[in-house]
Order: structure tokens, then C-alpha cells, then sequence
């Protein structure tokens, strides 16, 4: 499902914020948040890094573009975060100075930290997410965007 942003109301902004987690309800919770400030023209969440992997190609082909901002879960069924990170690095038509990404995961494992960072993901968020986590988020991640 994807809700579309119409008003640009933050300095901030991104062409897309893609949301991948199993959890519907967090899912829905951290939605709203980006939502509610205006922070990107889409928000599109999926259940599975598979799910996302069809979305970025089929974003890709109609806007060639990419999502600017992805939000991974570490643990999900399937494919997990580490592995989503480590196909997409491996796909042939990924630009990756056209986007971020940023694990949001319940896990506060140091090794899962050390492990997203060495997949060159820098930017790590502990669930629940909260306005001040999102501010931070996207800050971090939008001075960091080309």
C-alpha cells in the first residue's frame, strides 16, 4: 500500500521512503509518523524483503529512480535484513549514491550494529520510533543523499 504525499511542508523531502518490516503494526505506527510531516511524495511499506525488491525494480522502470530512504528490519521471516542489504549491494542496476538505507529493528545487539556497518549501512534506529527518532533519521540520512 502506498500513501501519497501531497503537500511538501518540511525542508526535508525525499522521493520515496520504502518501509520494510513484518510487523504490521509497527508498519502502520512509523507510516503515520512520516506521514504526518510531509518528509516524502510516497511512502510504501511492504511485509518482505522480497516485496521490496519487486517494488525498487518497479519503481526503478517507471520513475528511473529509487527510493531515496529504505527502512529495513533486521528480523524477519524469509530473507532477513542482512540479507535484503547484501542482494541489493549485488544487483547490476542499484545506484548506490541515489539512496540510503537505515536498519529500524527491535534488535540492540552490538553485533547486529558492527554487522549492518560493515554492509554500509550507517545509520541504525531501535525500535519503537518515536518523532524525535524520525527527525533524527531523516536529518541524518537526507545530509547524506548526493
Amino acid at each position: 500500500m502506498c500513501l501519497r504525499i501531497l503537500n511538501q511542508k518540511d525542508m526535508f523531502y525525499f522521493n520515496c521512503i520504502l518501509l520494510i518490516d513484518d510487523d504490521p503494526v509497527a508498519d502502520a505506527v512509523h507510516k503515520e509518523l512520516f506521514a504526518q510531516f510531509y518528509f516524502a511524495d510516497m511512502i510504501k511499506d511492504v511485509p518482505s524483503a522480497q516485496e521490496a525488491f519487486a517494488f525498487i525494480e518497479k519503481f526503478n522502470e517507471e520513475k528511473g529512480a529509487f527510493p531515496e530512504l529504505i527502512l529495513i528490519d533486521i528480523n524477519m521471516p524469509g530473507m532477513d535484513g542482512f540479507q535484503f542489504v547484501e542482494q541489493l549491494n549485488k544487483l547490476p542496476f542499484v545506484d548506490k549514491e541515489s539512496f540510503k538505507i537505515s536498519a529500524l529493528t527491535s534488535s540492540s545487539d552490538s553485533r547486529d550494529i558492527e554487522m549492518m556497518n560493515l554492509l554500509g549501512v550507517k545509520h541504525y534506529v531501535v525500535k519503537p520510533l518515536n518523532l524525535s527518532k524520525v527527525k533524527d533519521l531523516i536529518y541524518h540520512n537526507y545530509k547524506t543523499i548526493g
